[in-house]
């Protein structure tokens, strides 16, 4: 009997892919971790800073509670926080999960060759953290927030001009945590060795959560 199937295509789908390759004349790179609330970005934040780019932690108070306070913060007030980056660090990391309250070209020209990981996590997870148990009606609403979220910053991600860009699914990352972790590593174009890819695994399984750095 002829198998008409690709079953290929069954197999386990790899963590990372690189969606855009550009290079760059300056060895100078900020890595920009992007995605909505609840969608792995912290966790990626951790591997990112493992891998010898200062993730910075000033960028984490720009992540605002509720969407009305976002109009609080000012895209120049963002721009002085990556001003002040750029002149400490050759090499360094934001995460910013509400990327797409700004334009994406005037984010864009306010980084230095700017590597931009965006993470993506089942929408019924991200919803279930924000509201464990409710009503069906609380439950749609959280539902569709999540989706706007979504489709926002894929809608800010086609306005960005060429640029790195890497994808990565959070569920198939803790799937397997040391592909996901060289993909991060071969997407940033760095040397590493398997004592590099070790710490930052281990660095996903922290005492208080991802941003600490007290390894179990």
């Amino acid at each position: 009997m002829t198998n008409h199937f690709n079953t290929d295509a069954y197999l386990p789908a790899p963590p990372t892919s690189v969606a855009c390759r550009h290079e760059y004349d300056s060895p100078h790179a900020t890595v920009v971790i992007a995605g909505i609330p609840h969608s792995g970005t912290s966790m990626v934040a951790a591997v990112v800073d493992s891998l010898g780019f200062n993730v910075s932690q000033d960028f984490y108070n720009f992540e605002p509670a509720s969407r009305p306070s976002c109009a609080d913060v000012t895209l120049d007030a963002w721009g002085t926080k990556v001003t002040a980056a750029n002149a400490e660090h050759e090499h360094w990391g934001l995460k910013d999960t509400m990327l797409s309250r700004f334009p994406a070209k005037d984010v864009h020209q306010r980084l230095r060759n700017p590597y931009y990981i965006v993470v993506s996590r089942d929408v019924a997870a991200v919803m279930q953290r924000g509201l464990p148990v409710g009503s069906p009606e609380q439950v749609a609403a959280v539902m569709e927030d999540a989706q706007f979220q979504t489709v926002s910053l894929w809608v800010w991600l086609s306005d960005l001009p060429p640029a790195p860009l890497l994808l990565i699914s959070y569920e198939r990352a803790l799937r397997n945590r040391q592909a996901m972790c060289e993909g991060v590593a071969q997407f940033l174009d760095t040397s590493f060795s398997d004592q590099d890819i070790q710490r930052a695994v281990d660095r996903i399984s922290l005492v208080g959560g991802y941003l600490t750095k007290e390894v179990l």
